[in-house]
């Protein structure tokens, strides 16, 4: 039988009662791996949103019955580089302190388990067990930045943490690559990032995952965790004229069909909506969008956030601004990564006509 190691990252444990929504968020990935036949679950790092000592809600999730037969190995990420195995009571919890070079299915890859040390980075750890690698392929495991693909940012920890680069795998060639550390589900390069399990505030947005994988082939799955909140955050850009609501109404509908929301989830979503531009009605506006969200609860108390609405309503300037954005869309603009974006031009263009605002 194949093995399968279930693979998550940052589920940032508060301390026990804090953000429930974290640990459910890791119960489920637990759960969901077992059902898939999985006994092992490594998570890549970041277990704990700190240099805490108290890991009973740990202890108290692994001991229960619902998850005997699945094994937890913690690798250290930034935010828990001090945890030891004598913070943790459950047999079947290991932290690894230290790069260890292992082979969990006798038939499988060997697997390279790299724990955070901010001292060092990827390319030296895996040039210590360079002679070991096997030499039909292998797997590394870590917690920090991947340097050779889209650079994805982590909002939380400005600046570099333990690094991997593109030489790096060139010269080592591991066959799969899964690192803790950004939060945001995310490929780039051949690397895989899980991403947290559970959202951790309204900048993380959408539904969340975790990995499963194949030791023998190296092949990653992902697999959909079911958290207790969804996070989403929407800006709208608004053009005044007597297309305001009805164009209003068709983005916001194409907005909640992006995110792919499982049937029943509704109830989870914690939404933020944002508007800017100009508007003929603010306060209809506010009703158009409170109504068009009405099955999601917004995650800020006074509802969407209209405060970058400007008044349009002149007749003149509303269908010049309108014929202006119309040209723009209809023309096909080839943009590159560092061009200024499309929404950020449209803006511009009401700037300009309506006159700059405060």
């Amino acid at each position: 039988m194949q093995m399968k190691i279930a693979l998550t990252a940052d589920v940032h444990l508060s301390e026990k009662g804090e953000h429930p929504e974290r640990l459910s968020g890791l119960r489920n990935v637990l759960q969901d791996a077992k059902s898939q036949g999985s006994e092992l679950c490594v998570v890549c790092g970041d277990l704990f949103d700190g240099q805490t000592r108290s890991c009973s809600h740990l202890d108290e999730l692994m001991s229960s019955p619902e998850l005997g037969g699945i094994d937890l190995v913690v690798l250290r990420g930034n935010h828990d580089s001090r945890l030891r195995s004598a913070d943790v009571v459950s047999d079947n919890v290991r932290i690894v302190t230290e790069t260890v070079l292992e082979r969990p299915d006798p038939q499988g890859l060997p697997i390279l388990m790299v724990s955070y040390d901010s001292g060092s980075n990827m390319g030296d750890e895996m040039a210590r067990f360079q002679s070991s690698l096997g030499p039909d392929g292998w797997i590394l495991l870590g917690h920090g930045d991947f340097l050779g693909g889209t650079r994805e940012p982590n909002p939380y920890e400005p600046g570099t943490y333990m690094p991997l680069t593109a030489m790096d795998i060139r010269r080592f060639r591991p066959r799969t690559v899964v690192l803790g550390h950004i939060h945001r589900p995310h490929e780039s390069g051949g690397v895989w990032y899980p991403g947290s399990p559970c959202g951790l505030d309204v900048t993380e947005t959408g539904t969340r995952r975790y990995l499963l994988l194949d030791a023998r082939s190296g092949r990653l799955e992902s697999r959909p965790v079911d958290s207790d909140v969804l996070y989403f955050v929407e800006d709208f850009l608004v053009v005044p004229g007597p297309e305001e609501e009805s164009r209003l109404r068709r983005q916001v509908k194409e907005r909640i069909d992006s995110w792919n929301l499982p049937e029943g989830e509704e109830e989870k979503v914690r939404v933020r909506v944002m508007a800017n531009g100009y508007s003929s009605d603010k306060s209809r506006l506010r009703e158009v969008l409170v109504e068009e969200f009405g099955r999601f609860r917004f995650h800020d108390p006074d509802g969407p956030d209209l405060s970058r609405v400007s008044g349009g309503g002149e007749e003149r300037l509303d269908e010049i601004a309108r014929m202006a954005i119309e040209r723009l869309d209809s023309t096909e603009l080839r943009l590159g990564p560092d061009d200024t974006d499309l929404d950020r031009i449209r803006r511009k263009i009401l700037e300009v006509v309506y006159g700059e605002t405060e």
